[in-house]
């Protein structure tokens, strides 16, 4: 863990909305693989910003399973709660996504549940009033 300022946290959400813009086009164009990869991207940015607003820290770990343990750690409200599930979940499936030697297709991004990792997280992040990362159409 490592301090941070709300400029920085600033850039993550930043990060958060490009990846996400990135991945509906991605998926506008049924780039399966592109989809996958900018969805964890997103989270994994939203939970930077998440705790940098509200608590002015970031992971510093190599490892991205340290940045759920700090959400869970630093923000005990319910909402914390499903964002380090749903964060977890995502961060799972990224080495199958990134590393494994085929591409991915429409209905096994949705059998990996990355919708439903989507679809209820609508984190309002102050001072922004966007919700990055909410998908409201998924393939099916």
């Amino acid at each position: 863990m490592e301090r941070g300022t709300k400029a920085e946290a600033e850039v993550y959400l930043e990060k958060a909305e490009q990846f996400f813009r990135t991945m509906k086009e991605a998926q506008e164009n049924e780039d399966w693989d592109a989809v996958g990869m900018n969805a964890i991207h997103c989270v994994i940015s939203s939970n930077d910003a998440l705790l940098g607003f509200r608590h002015g820290i970031r992971s510093a770990s190599g490892s991205h399973a340290d940045a759920v343990e700090l959400l869970g750690q630093y923000d005990r409200s319910a909402d914390s709660r499903k964002n380090a599930v749903r964060l977890d979940r995502m961060l799972k499936k990224k080495h199958l996504v990134e590393y494994d030697g085929r591409s991915l297709s429409a209905s096994e991004l949705a059998a990996m549940r990355l919708r439903q990792a989507f679809d209820d997280s609508r984190v309002r992040i102050p001072p922004s009033p966007s919700e990055t990362c909410y998908v409201t159409s998924w393939p099916t």
